[in-house]
Formats: structure tokens, sequence, C-alpha cells
């Protein structure tokens, strides 16, 4: 019911820009692993257009939740600070940190505060619609 209901819904919105934009992105950079909205990126004006796009055009959610993936000589306490602030985030609302140890050998350019990935809280039914809208868009734009 959901996905039929937004493939209906994204005949209508697939004139907005915002919406293409958000859709794109979350298609190629969102995660699809897990039926709950989230993305992950180095770039904080991708995550904070993310949660835009997110509050534009999905359903309300009871917040948001971050991890960071970060490399062992990364300063973890700096990086959540500093993510907090990029993609307006509580400090409470970050989970357990992904630390990655040193000896892989096959990255040299560390990046200095890490990768962020952005959870919706709750966002089942947003992660139902954003993969039914990606399907419209394959459809629209993909033949």
């Amino acid at each position: 019911m959901i996905r039929a209901q937004s493939l209906l819904e994204a005949e209508h919105l697939v004139d907005q820009p915002f919406w293409v934009a958000g859709v794109s992105m979350y298609w190629g950079e969102g995660s699809k692993a897990t039926r709950q909205l989230s993305m992950a990126n180095a770039d904080p004006a991708a995550l904070r257009m993310f949660k835009n796009w997110s509050s534009k055009y999905l359903p309300p959610n009871d917040g948001w939740r971050a991890r960071l993936n970060l490399h062992a000589q990364n300063d973890e306490p700096a990086a959540r600070e500093w993510w907090s602030g990029q993609v307006d985030i509580e400090l409470d609302d970050f989970t357990k940190t992904y630390i990655k140890p040193d000896g892989t050998g096959h990255r040299k350019n560390h990046l200095r505060y890490g990768v962020c990935t952005l959870i919706k809280r709750r966002s089942t039914d947003a992660y139902v619609i954003a993969m039914a809208w990606i399907e419209f868009l394959q459809r629209h734009y993909g033949n």
C-alpha cells in the first residue's frame, strides 16, 4: 500500500528539482541493506541536504542518530563534536563509533573527522517510500 501510493505520488513530485536530487542522492549514497533510512558520507553538506530532503518529503520521525567510522589515529571526541555541529545532532544521539584498526595499508590519506552515517529513527515507512521513489526514477529516467 505504501509503495503503490508512493509511486503515484512520485508522478507529481518529479518536476521538483530538490525531490529528484534527494531521491538520486539516496539512490547513490543511501543505505539499502536495512529497512531504515540512513546515509553515510564524509561531506557534511551532503548529509545536511539528506536531512532537509527527508524533512520536506518523508513522514516525520523521532529524530536522528549518528554513527562515525574513524581510523585508529583519529580523535573520536573531536570528531563527534565536529559532526554534531555540522549535522545538528546532539552528542547523546551518537551510537558506538567504528574504529578501523591500523595495518590494512590500502588508504594513506585519512579523513580528519571520518565518515558520518545519519540514521532516521523509526524510519521503515520512509525507507519503503524512498525505495519506491528510486524505482520510479529508474523507470522515468533509466529507460
